[in-house]
């Protein structure tokens, strides 16, 4: 047939790209040379322009999907409309788009056929699948869904082939709750057998929400959640198979855009990488490092669209999880128990995605005031005397100080609730000094309890053992028995039992009775466990609970690496599904036991963390290292837990671990100032790391930040008044107040406190020179240290670096008003001075808008006791007025000591205030400031306030 005719070589899709067939028969065509000898060439021709025209209708459909994802901002692959139009071979799927079915590793061609999968070893790309689902597998059948009272319910049912692991559920519900306008919850379930769920106070749907933002679609093989107005789905469970056995669930979905935030506790950048990256959730006390599972458990993401809108997705189960990111884009959740609980957040924009996310875990506490200063700590003072001179050098130098921390060291052979009557004799009098001059003190609290002492001799142990308060044995019900700082042994209290608000108490209030802590430092409640298990190192060797049939890749390889056995027993079900809520149980009642004890409003400082936390406590990033490479981390880690709801955190200044150096603890001042939970804390072995310990480069940068961020509190304070109210951080991301600009949503190394303070930390140890490179959104920004303003169209600027005043670039956004107040030494002395405003209007209008929230930073829940002030300030047409929205904190003292207008366009000749002409004012033409003195004449926020300029 070859004679006479021209051969062609055809080439087949292999991973969504043409490649030259070479190990399959080839495919010929033959044009035979004599057309017009062919019988059938009339036939021929219809057929090839038949195919002509359904080729180029097909390019056509595809040019026109194109155009409109590209219309409507989408970033789906164009291979996620055709995926099953490759050669009709359900294998032939681009890399991308390759789920993972061998997740064990070690996969092979025979045990891949095996489980009715593809298999392509042919890949350069990390962390790719050699063996993966083919095109439209799936385990379950899904049922058309019918309309309930909350939403809507379906039916999964099992079909004949099972998966590969060990008891696949046969027949699921799926139950669609219309919670909110803006929020669907999914829950997939066992209907008849009960499974462990989540015990925390997460909203629950009353009545189905009536006017929704979404719409929900069922397939044969899953379902999708889109946007209203959209035609592209948030979440997409159709793409991979559902998996739903005894210890292994999994869910996948596409993503509509690689920009994706969240998933932690990890030690990564800001946006995650979705290019094969795997995220291991099971809390682990070890050093932060990356691929590392870490302190906290947060199965919580939010994706910024290439609109500029935003989504979020929380899949509410505490075991043992991985999620898998890979470049299609594409999410994976795998864990080994509980149930599939989902909620999406369909937004908008990102505010109100954690607006949503916080209603379903509650929003964020209140901080008292106090707890906004400086915190100042290490591992092991030695003793009390040393701790006093360390605290005393640095309030000498000029170092604002307000709460005072004590490691372990001050413990009695490291045994909670007991102080050393040598080291730490006179700690109860140096606490209530302390408190005399408007200070706290935070002493540490680990959950586990010496079980080593002879009986009589240690109380909490005693009595935990008369309570049944400690975690039980799997197999002999007796406290569980491990090894932390306690000499001899550690059990651990059961969070979960309704005996341990007694002991909680009991405990606290009899130490308390003594040393008047302010607040708790609660660490190692992962819980952290010096033996991997039990004292030989292992747990129940036939328990499926220790061993189960598929272990994510955790450090150690093992579920009770350093930690407790999984098969534990707790009053609320095995340690297997507790263990990632531990930190966070024992941060609820720790809560209830301070408030009870103190009647003032809580400050608790959790290591461990789970969504919820940030309704009871905050967290510090652990025990990072000394170096400029996590220093640089921090940034993004802090960004990430104020999307996790919990805005109070901080990382340990200076780092933890190791040794820092001048320039680095200058630059970790400068930048840590500004961490909404400020501490410098090291350990025992490092070098003293406090701003007095390392000379005048060091208390000369911490000096300037941290009087800087006192002055700055008033609008701080509000920003956690507002978190408070509505979930949103207090250190944002830029992508978070600037949505808009696509240019956003890889930065990390710069970030906002509210919606107008920008703040540019020096990062790099190598930086040389009197600038840094900062990328400014479009708009004005006024510089703090100058009157400069920098008009940008959205770009990377050099801002200079104010080394003369030891500090950082800081800058105000234009259209915004922050409230400050005269620094002090602590907060019980700053709040008692005069308060300033300052406006940074717009560059189109000249108006700004601001607001501050007061009252006596102490009382519990004042926004619905009453007793507190809330103000709205407002700039427009030459006129700046102070409007009380709500007042009923009485003996608030609100004077303020001056004003500042900056962005003035044109000239001012007159200043009046309340109706009465004010002749104490300046105004720089050139740098379009108006300074606006108010000491000679009390002016106050309570009094109301216009003040006019006059041209």
């Amino acid at each position: 047939m070859t004679t006479g005719g021209t051969r062609i070589k055809m080439k087949i899709l292999r991973g969504g790209t043409p490649e030259d067939v070479e190990d399959e028969a080839e495919h010929l065509i033959v044009v035979p040379k004599n057309r017009f000898r062919n019988p059938w060439r009339t036939s021929l021709r219809v057929i090839m322009v038949l195919l002509l025209f359904a080729s180029v209708g097909t390019v056509m459909l595809l040019i026109i999907k194109e155009w409109y994802l590209l219309a409507h901002q989408a970033h789906i692959d164009l291979n996620y409309w055709n995926l099953t139009a490759a050669e009709n071979d359900v294998c032939r799927i681009r890399s991308s788009f390759r789920f993972d079915c061998f997740p064990t590793g070690g996969a092979n061609q025979e045990e891949c056929i095996k489980r009715n999968c593809c298999w392509n070893p042919r890949t350069d790309q990390p962390g790719e699948p050699y063996c993966y689902f083919s095109n439209g597998f799936t385990y379950y059948e899904w049922s058309t869904p019918i309309q309930t009272k909350f939403g809507l319910q379906a039916v999964i049912t099992l079909k004949t082939l099972s998966s590969p692991y060990p008891n696949d559920v046969k027949q699921l519900l799926v139950n669609v709750y219309y919670e909110t306008d803006s929020t669907v919850r999914i829950k997939i379930f066992d209907n008849a057998t009960s499974r462990f769920e989540i015990p925390l106070e997460y909203t629950e749907t009353t009545q189905k929400a009536e006017n929704i933002t979404y719409s929900v679609k069922f397939y044969p093989t899953g379902f999708q959640i889109y946007r209203n107005g959209l035609d592209f789905p948030l979440f997409d469970s159709t793409i991979a198979p559902l998996i739903y056995s005894n210890q292994f669930l999994q869910i996948s979905s596409l993503l509509p855009s690689e920009y994706v935030y969240g998933i932690g506790e990890v030690e990564d950048t800001l946006k995650r990488d979705i290019n094969w990256s795997r995220s291991v959730l099971w809390t682990h006390d070890t050093v932060p490092r990356k691929h590392t599972n870490l302190y906290g458990s947060h199965p919580f993401y939010m994706v910024m669209e290439r609109s500029g809108s935003s989504h979020g997705v929380f899949l509410a189960n505490s075991n043992a999880m991985e999620v898998l990111l890979q470049p299609a884009p594409a999410v994976t959740f795998r864990t080994i128990g509980g149930i599939i609980d989902l909620r999406v957040f369909i937004g908008p924009t990102p505010p109100d995605v954690m607006n949503q996310y916080t209603k379903t875990i509650k929003r964020p506490f209140l901080p008292p005031y106090w707890s906004l200063g400086f915190h100042l700590c290490r591992f092991n003072y030695g003793t009390l005397n040393h701790t006093e001179e360390i605290l005393e050098n640095n309030l000498k130098a000029g170092i604002p100080v307000d709460v005072q921390w004590n490691d372990l060291d001050y413990m009695q052979n490291q045994n909670d609730f007991t102080f050393d009557k040598v080291k730490f004799n006179k700690l109860p009098e140096f606490v209530k000094k302390l408190h005399e001059r408007g200070m706290h003190y935070i002493p540490l609290v680990d959950p586990g309890i010496s079980a080593g002492e002879i009986p009589g001799d240690y109380s909490p142990y005693d009595l935990g053992i008369q309570q049944n308060v400690f975690i039980k044995d799997g197999l002999t019900y007796m406290p569980f028995v491990g090894k932390v700082w306690n000499p001899t042994a550690t059990v651990w209290p059961d969070f979960t039992h309704p005996n341990i608000s007694h002991y909680w108490l009991t405990v606290f209030d009899k130490f308390h009775s003594t040393v008047e802590f302010d607040g708790a430092w609660i660490d190692m409640n992962e819980p952290s466990n010096f033996w991997d298990g039990t004292k030989d190192g292992n747990c129940i060797i036939n328990s499926t609970l220790d061993h189960p049939p598929y272990v994510p890749n955790v450090e150690g390889e093992k579920l009770f690496t350093k930690t407790i056995c999984p098969s534990a027993r707790q009053y609320g079900g095995r340690h297997y599904d507790l263990h990632n809520l531990y930190g966070t149980l024992e941060t609820i009642v720790t809560s209830k036991v301070l408030g009870d004890i103190r009647s003032e409003r809580q400050f608790i400082i959790s290591r461990s963390t789970f969504p919820g936390q940030g309704h009871y406590g905050g967290h510090w990033t652990g025990d990072v290292v000394s170096n400029w490479e996590h220093m640089k981390k921090s940034v993004p880690q802090i960004l990430n837990f104020g999307l996790f709801g919990i805005p109070m955190v901080g990382a340990d200044i200076c780092g933890f671990n190791g040794n820092t150096t001048v320039e680095l603890c200058k630059r970790w001042h400068q930048l840590g100032a500004f961490y909404p939970f400020s501490r410098n804390h090291n350990t025992d072995d490092g070098i003293p790391q406090d701003p007095a310990s390392l000379g005048a480069e060091v208390i000369a940068a911490a000096k300037e930040t941290l009087q800087l961020r006192y002055s700055l509190l008033p609008y701080i304070y509000t920003l956690f008044f507002h978190s408070h109210i509505t979930g949103e951080p207090v250190a944002r991301p830029m992508f978070y107040e600037f949505p808009e600009d696509r240019n956003t949503f890889l930065i990390e190394s710069t970030f906002m406190l509210g919606t107008s303070v920008l703040i540019i930390p020096i990062l790099d140890e190598a930086h040389q020179g009197s600038t840094v490179k900062a990328y400014l959104p479009k708009g004005w920004w006024y510089s703090h240290y100058n009157l400069d303003i920098i008009g940008s169209l959205g770009e990377e600027v050099d801002v200079v670096i104010p080394e003369e005043f030891h500090s950082i670039p800081v800058f105000y956004r234009a259209g915004t008003i922050v409230i400050r107040q005269e620094p002090a030494a602590n907060t019980m002395l700053s709040r008692k001075n005069p308060f300033s405003i300052h406006a940074y209007l717009s560059s189109d209008s000249g108006s700004a808008k601001g607001e501050l929230y007061w009252d006596d930073g102490i009382t519990p829940n004042p926004d619905i006791v009453g007793g507190y002030n809330h103000y709205l300030l407002k700039v427009s047409s030459q006129s700046l007025t102070v409007d009380a929205d709500y007042e009923s904190y009485i003996g608030a003292n609100l004077t303020l000591a001056f004003m500042e207008i900056r962005g003035i366009k044109g000239s001012v000749s007159a200043v009046v205030i309340n109706n009465v002409p004010w002749d104490t004012f300046t105004f720089n033409q050139k740098m379009r400031t108006l300074y606006v003195n108010t000491t000679k004449q009390a002016v106050s926020f309570t009094d109301g306030l216009t003040l006019n300029w006059i041209a």
